[in-house]
């Protein structure tokens, strides 16, 4: 079927007789398809949609219009559109807004329900003209932030909560009852750690253990069924907790445990180690002449986050932009970067001015450019940028869409990092396609120096773990303590941790697949969530780290050269990043605890690097000498300094002399240093003055006497 337009007009002769008619006609089947197609996208379209004529009355909705009023299109056209709102005299401020600029932006209203129901809003709408520049009306677009506000609601509450804590956390010595059975296992449940008690059981001695996979204990008398369930259990992200049938060394003898299996999850939800802590009810088993008891698993709320699915609808600039000319701004000023590309020749056709200015060129040209022009000759996982264009290529053909990472260079020969959805502009047509691109460069920073980070505190576990099994209750008292040792561990590493890490995996998740809805006040205010839940991560990491420091750890020879070394090994990026010149003389070997001595200098370096003046690189002097049967070192920068009203509140925990605004910090990093010293039998103080540096200088005998 073909759509037309026809024109007709009779013809005659000489004399003026009717001989017949001529009739022509113009194919407007494209024409109408394109119509149609524009409808039906702004009717998927989840925000309201609205066109207001000169008058302020409405001359068209969509279907999200209906939704948020309650109330047909055929009662809403014709109608004031200020009527839908709480302040109806604000609305019409913001349409005449419209009017004297042109347009508006994140202009905020409250929609009235017929119901009663109210929803908060930004709007932004723009003028439309027709080809002679004639004013047609104003098209506007409104976007939901009633999520979000209540959002900022939740997080102030979990603030609270966290708050709340502190107390609890200080007051709590996380240990091992010296009855537990205590193991660590690490993401392919290869045994890294053993206390003990667990080799009084199971007959092995712990290098007999280590490295090997944990179904070495597995017994061929219990079903295969609950070992599957166990491991499925935790690599849900649950606890595991049940009664588990081990056998010995030489198979021959087996005991019954009670275990409690605990997972650990990075940011990402990758598994990365498990603790498991059990205790020996043999004797319990054979008396009750029992084979098997469960017990219910203890389950973490966790909303799967595979399951939501907040994949966008990618909107087809050249239909829209063929459509009518009202519809050309949603593509040209779109926040998420868009190109339109021709299959045939791989050149851009069309860019949208968020495209333009992330990479740098002018619009004309990016049209003699094509994505392999943008492209490095390799990207990052090791593929030749040709190869992978070509697979794509095949895949959107067979599949009409694809989405994956991808590297960039920008016109200055900058590399950008990116996330792309490439879509065809229309089923029936593959010839051209629309690109969506989303700038990760800078998420992609924070991810690896976060990955950076996790690599440091991995280098602490064994020393970690070798500290925690010399942990043991002294007295029989002391045993009814270990359900609530369990409990505690449990709300610290899930029920307090997991919610944290929850509110920023939903933010960078928001972030991420609502880009193109955000305005900058929005993803700031996403970027304060964001950093709100890292540190209130990082203050409960801070808090445990400072309740286990270990004032009976024995003590060894440490070569304090080799922990500086070692110190300014972790700090690299940091010192890259700032530009930090950090000098070392050559410091003694002393009687000490090594992993608490590298703590110390560790916090003192980073926060002599953190705390620099902005217009001047930091500088850091280390040196020692000898007074009085004493090591005294001294750790100097030229940072901002410190006031002398706060010397006497560096070191106390939570005490912070900084806004927030300026230097991230949880108030214990120095309360940190000075516990550790004074576990060393030394002490420590400051000499500062405003503006011109500090000088750290700790006091530790010769004979340390821990």
């Amino acid at each position: 079927l073909t759509d037309v337009l026809y024109n007709a007009s009779v013809y005659k002769d000489d004399k003026g007789n009717v001989l017949g008619v001529f009739a022509s006609a113009r194919d407007i089947t494209e024409q109408k398809q394109a119509s149609q197609y524009a409808r039906s996208l702004i009717e998927a379209s989840l925000d309201p949609l609205v066109t207001i004529s000169a008058e302020g009355k409405i001359t068209d909705v969509n279907g999200a219009s209906v939704k948020v009023t309650g109330i047909p299109r055929e009662k809403l056209i014709d109608t004031d559109f200020s009527n839908y709102f709480t302040d109806p005299k604000k609305a019409q401020e913001g349409y005449l807004q419209v009017f004297e600029k042109g347009f508006v932006t994140d202009y905020p209203l409250t929609i009235k329900n017929k119901n009663g129901n109210l929803t908060d809003v930004l709007y932004n709408a723009s003028v439309y003209k027709d080809d002679k520049g004639n004013f047609l009306g104003v098209f506007a677009a409104a976007r939901d932030v009633t999520q979000l506000n209540a959002q900022n609601i939740e997080r102030e509450r979990k603030s609270i909560e966290i708050a709340n804590l502190k107390v609890e956390l200080e007051r709590t010595i996380v240990c091992l009852n010296e009855s537990a059975i205590v193991s660590e296992s690490d993401a392919n449940f290869n045994i890294v750690f053993v206390n003990d008690k667990f080799c009084e059981i199971s007959g092995y001695k712990r290098e007999e253990l280590l490295g090997v996979n944990h179904r070495i204990l597995k017994s061929g008398k219990q079903p295969d069924a609950l070992h599957m369930d166990m491991m499925k259990t935790i690599r849900a992200g649950e606890v595991f907790k049940g009664n588990l049938l081990n056998k010995k060394k030489g198979g021959k003898e087996f005991y019954w445990v009670e275990a409690t299996i605990m997972p650990f999850k990075d940011l990402d939800g990758k598994l990365i180690k498990c603790v498991s802590i059990q205790f020996d009810i043999t004797d319990q088993v054979e008396r009750k002449d029992a084979l098997i008891k469960h017990a219910e698993a203890l389950r973490v709320s966790e909303e799967d986050l595979q399951n939501i699915n907040l994949e966008l609808e990618v909107r087809s600039a050249k239909d829209l932009i063929a459509s009518e000319n009202r519809f050309r701004s949603l593509f040209e000023n779109a926040t998420q970067c868009m190109l339109v590309v021709n299959m045939k020749s791989q050149k851009i056709i069309n860019a949208n001015k968020s495209a333009i200015a992330l990479f740098k060129y002018s619009k004309d040209d990016l049209f003699k450019m094509g994505p392999r022009e943008l492209s490095p000759e390799w990207q990052p996982d090791g593929i030749a940028s040709d190869t992978q264009i070509r697979a794509d290529i095949e895949k959107l053909q067979k599949e009409k869409k694809v989405s994956r990472e991808w590297a960039f260079n920008d016109a200055h020969g900058d590399d950008i990092q990116a996330e792309l959805s490439i879509n065809l502009l229309s089923e029936t047509d593959i010839s051209q396609v629309v690109v969506n691109i989303i700038d990760v460069t800078e998420k992609n920073r924070i991810k690896d120096e976060l990955a950076y980070q996790n690599e440091e505190k991995d280098r602490h576990a064994a020393e970690l773990a070798v500290a925690n099994k010399e942990l043991v209750f002294q007295n029989e008292e002391n045993t009814k303590r270990t359900a609530e040792l369990e409990e505690f561990t449990y709300v610290a590493s899930h029920d307090l941790q997991e919610p944290v890490r929850t509110i920023s995996s939903f933010v960078n998740l928001f972030r991420e697949n609502y880009a193109d809805k955000l305005d900058d006040e929005a993803k700031q205010y996403l970027d304060f969530m964001d950093g709100a839940s890292q540190r209130s991560q990082q203050l409960i990491v801070d808090l445990l780290d400072y309740s286990k420091l270990d004032e009976n750890r024995e003590t060894e020879q440490v070569n304090l050269n080799q922990v500086l070394e070692s110190v300014l090994v972790d700090l690299t990026g940091r010192i890259k990043e700032s530009g930090a010149l950090v000098t070392v003389d050559k410091l003694p070997t002393i009687e000490g605890q090594m992993t608490n001595l590298r703590l110390l200098f560790q916090n003192l370096i980073s926060n002599a690097i953190k705390f620099h003046k902005k217009d001047i690189l930091p500088k850091v002097y280390i040196s020692f000498t000898t007074v009085d049967n004493e090591y005294v070192f001294s750790i100097s920068d030229n940072g901002i300094g410190i006031e002398e009203k706060y010397m006497d509140r560096i070191f106390v925990i939570f005490k912070r002399l900084h806004g927030k605004s300026d230097y991230e910090g949880t108030g214990i990093g120095l309360a940190h240093c000075k516990k550790i010293v004074e576990l060393h039998n030394g002490r420590i103080s400051v000499e500062s003055e405003l503006e011109k540096g500090s000088t750290f200088l700790i006091a530790i005998p010769i004979e340390v006497e821990i």
